[in-house]
């Protein structure tokens, strides 16, 4: 019997449940960004009245790429056709004060040529339906160049080795009247680095800016004073005068472990004894950091003006298969404080490359994406520190 029920069971249909919640309406927009290009992808779901052959469709980003609409209804009883999209006219001011006009003829004439024009469009689409009279809900999903974020982020240095973080990022909002869950990436899909999410929040599409923003959070750092005093003019590494001029600078970095950032500008507050309170800004492209897995993000500040970098590089031998040339480093401290200097030399491509002749001691080579010898100099107030080895390569 107890068989029987089983069998009897396992045979019998599911039945659909009863007052099931229908979807809702609503908008969700993801926004992806890398290296200042970027998208959004808009997730439109809305009621439509539909009362006729065609229906306007309001509030489509005017930066949206018509091609990628999707229009996908929740029923099959109604079918939607083609779409069009007005363009918005230029505008034009006209004048007709004869001084004017040749006032301004003068400037075209001297001015160089305008950029490209960008298209603009109305953000209205009209598309063909076919439906009995009645409310539908579809989905509308397209992309939009135009819906973008900007992202700022403020790091900041009270202990030597511990700093902490803020990010803000700000998104131009279109006047929709209606809130959107909104969703931030660095990255761009089909791009070099897989995207990751940064940050999501509900946002009120009212024509302003909406801002959203990551929890304070902390992280391991070091400050490092870097001579990287060759000048690389030319991309050609096996030309024997390649990074043969020099610069004096010493630049003080900020290593931050285990850190990604979106794209976007860093602002930088230091307060440690031995460095005084000092801000820096650091642009996005001026951000150092590798592809490999939890490579530190390195951020440049300041130039530190108690310290001079001296640097020689002369070739000593090359017949076109091997290439040995002489580096020296130097470093001097008119400061009252005494400095480490990691002192980097780049390195030319190579079958093989050997260190000879290293005084005071062996500097070690790093491997991409750094590709560099870098000697650590001691430097005492009022002093100078030097190195040098001899490089040997087997081209």
């Amino acid at each position: 019997m107890k068989r029987a029920l089983l069998l009897l069971a396992a045979c019998t249909a599911h039945s659909t449940p009863k007052n099931v919640k229908p979807p809702d309406a609503g908008v969700t927009i993801s926004v992806y960004a890398s290296e200042g290009k970027g998208y959004s992808v808009v997730d439109d779901r809305r009621w439509l009245e539909i009362n006729g052959s065609s229906i306007l469709l309001a509030n489509i980003d005017p930066g949206a790429d018509l091609a990628s609409l999707q229009i996908e209804p929740t029923t099959n009883t109604l079918k939607v056709g083609s779409c069009t999209r007005d363009r918005l006219p230029d505008l034009i001011a006209h004048d007709t004060n004869p001084d004017v006009l040749e006032l301004r003829a003068r400037a075209v004439r001297k001015a160089p040529p305008p950029p490209a024009r960008q298209t603009r469009y109305a953000p209205v689409v009209r598309c063909e339906v076919a439906a009995a009279p009645g409310r539908y809900l579809v989905r509308l999903l397209y992309v939009s160049s135009t819906l973008r974020y900007r992202a700022q982020h403020d790091v900041e240095l009270r202990e030597p080795t511990r700093a902490t973080i803020a990010s803000r990022f700000a998104i131009d909002t279109p006047p929709w009247r209606t809130r959107a869950d909104v969703v931030l990436f660095d990255g761009v899909p089909g791009g070099e680095k897989t995207p990751t999410e940064i940050t999501r929040g509900s946002i009120e599409l009212d024509g302003t800016t909406a801002i959203l923003a990551i929890p304070e959070r902390t992280a391991t750092a070091e400050l490092r004073r870097i001579y990287d005093g060759a000048v690389i003019s030319s991309e050609d590494k096996r030309d024997p005068m390649w990074g043969r001029d020099t610069l004096p600078a010493v630049w003080v970095w900020l290593e931050l472990a285990n850190v990604q950032l979106a794209p976007g500008p860093v602002h930088v507050h230091v307060d440690i004894s031995d460095e005084g309170i000092r801000d820096a800004e650091v642009a996005a492209d001026r951000r150092k950091q590798g592809d490999q897995a939890k490579a530190p993000l390195r951020l440049p500040l300041w130039i530190d003006g108690n310290l001079r970098g001296l640097r020689s590089r002369v070739v000593e031998y090359n017949d076109g298969a091997v290439l040995a040339e002489r580096i020296v480093l130097g470093v001097a401290n008119t400061g009252d404080v005494a400095r480490e200097v990691f002192a980097d030399e780049h390195l030319r491509p190579a079958k093989h490359r050997r260190i000879e002749r290293a005084w005071p001691k062996k500097p070690p080579l790093t491997t991409a994406p750094d590709d560099v010898v870098r000697a650590k100099l001691s430097v005492a107030p009022g002093r100078i520190a030097r190195a040098g080895y001899t490089m040997s390569y087997e081209l």
